[in-house]
């Protein structure tokens, strides 16, 4: 029993309707169903709450070539080299927590402020550029 305004364009057939096509295909996108169904996203995510489904989250990735083992295979052998020398290696480059993650941001704009760091990032970029050229623009080739 529903109190107020009628429904206009959440209707039962409409809901069907989104159901069907979200059994069709479960990844299909609430844009998607959107156009197809002509009824907003509110609407769509409603029908959504009131059954349970959570809407797909699509992620797109780097698509891995074959020439890209090598360096990838490197990568995980100097991580591996790092571990072996200093067992807490991670905890140096992943953050636990956003208190950990706020202090390192805090640390790293107060070490901005540091004359002598800003002329190492500026020699740095340079030393970038210059791989750059030497490369050819060659590193970005699976970009």
């Amino acid at each position: 029993m529903h109190a107020g305004r009628p429904r206009l364009t959440r209707t039962i057939p409409v809901e069907e309707e989104i159901l069907e096509r979200v059994d069709e295909n479960p990844e299909t996108s609430v844009k998607l169903l959107e156009r197809q169904v002509r009824v907003s996203k509110s609407t769509i995510n409603r029908v959504f709450t009131e059954q349970l489904i959570r809407p797909c989250h699509i992620q797109p990735v780097q698509e891995l070539l074959p020439h890209d083992l090598p360096a990838r295979l490197q990568f995980s052998q100097i991580i591996q080299q790092y571990r072996a020398d200093d067992m807490d290696f991670h905890k140096k480059i992943f953050i636990e927590n956003e208190k950990q993650l706020w202090n390192r941001i805090q640390n790293a704009v107060q070490e901005l402020q540091n004359e002598e760091t800003l002329r190492r990032v500026h020699f740095n970029f340079l030393c970038r550029i210059d791989f750059c050229i030497n490369e050819n623009g060659g590193h970005f080739e699976h970009l």
